[in-house]
């Protein structure tokens, strides 16, 4: 009961300083709090109290089952795995088969081409994979909740860094680095080098850098912000907010960005079925 208590006193006291949800532009009231990244994430559900955003309903309960989504293809790495990690693995696995048949029959496509080259992608990366190799190759269907997750958890970590939400002719922007293209190309260094310090959530002597870091940069004259994010290693986020896209020319780089208010148009856009262009975001 007094930690029932404590957790409504904390939502209470977010909500009283920022009473707007920061992921709907600032436009619906804020009614819950949102954790960032959510618990999902990590070993056994154990997460520092550090990232929390003020967030209407909506926003917090519409996106359970991208984040879980994610958070299944961030535990797809080149470490093998902890026992921790396997139940993990394991949960998130059915999970996504009870909830998100359009999911779990990408992994299913009962042809021997996409086997073989699920097989050799894992082997020529080296990948542990504690489910059917074929959950290892991105479908339309799994890079549209990653887009889900990874364009929200973008506004919810401006909010974090600035205390404000998306001005209104904002806009917000991410790409998925998977694995595969770090491995191959790295970071480009016009975005490593404008990055600030790595952080990493911490609580005491404990500490998230294995499974989750950050990076962000800033510039208030010229009304952006940028963040390079980790999850573990399966795939590395790079974001961007513009305050005011009518200052961007080129179309072509218009076209990458979204308006916060339309965060769950995502998931019906077939352009957000497919990864983000790597090369035109980091230009």
């Amino acid at each position: 009961m007094c930690q029932s208590k404590q957790r409504v006193s904390a939502t209470k006291r977010l909500i009283n300083h920022y009473p707007h949800c920061c992921f709907c532009g600032g436009n619906q009231p804020a009614e819950t709090r949102d954790h960032l990244p959510p618990t999902v994430f990590f070993d056994g559900n154990h997460r520092p109290e550090d990232i929390v955003v003020p967030a209407c309903t909506a926003r917090n309960v519409g996106s359970r089952e991208s984040d879980r989504i994610a958070a299944f293809y961030s535990r797809i790495g080149f470490a093998e795995p902890t026992r921790t990690q396997r139940t993990d693995f394991q949960k998130l696995s059915k999970a996504i088969r009870e909830n998100n048949p359009e999911i779990a029959r990408e992994w299913s496509v009962d042809d021997r081409r996409i086997q073989q080259k699920a097989r050799f992608f894992a082997h020529k990366h080296g990948l542990f994979c504690e489910d059917d190799p074929r959950a290892i190759l991105l479908g339309p269907e799994a890079i549209n909740h990653l887009n889900l997750f990874v364009h929200k958890f973008t506004l919810g970590l401006y909010f974090h860094v600035t205390k404000l939400s998306v001005p209104k002719n904002g806009d917000v922007t991410a790409a998925i680095w998977p694995k595969e293209v770090i491995l191959e190309k790295g970071f480009p260094d016009v975005i490593s080098d404008i990055m600030g310090p790595t952080v990493i959530l911490k609580q005491g002597k404990w500490q998230t850098g294995r499974q989750f870091k950050y990076r962000t940069a800033r510039d208030s004259e010229l009304g952006f912000f940028a963040r390079m994010s980790a999850f573990r290693d399966a795939f590395a986020v790079i974001d961007v907010v513009i305050h005011d896209l009518r200052k961007i020319d080129d179309r072509g780089t218009r076209s990458l960005f979204l308006d916060p208010t339309k965060l769950f148009s995502i998931l019906v856009e077939n352009r957000f079925k497919t990864l983000q262009p790597h090369n035109q975001l980091a230009s």
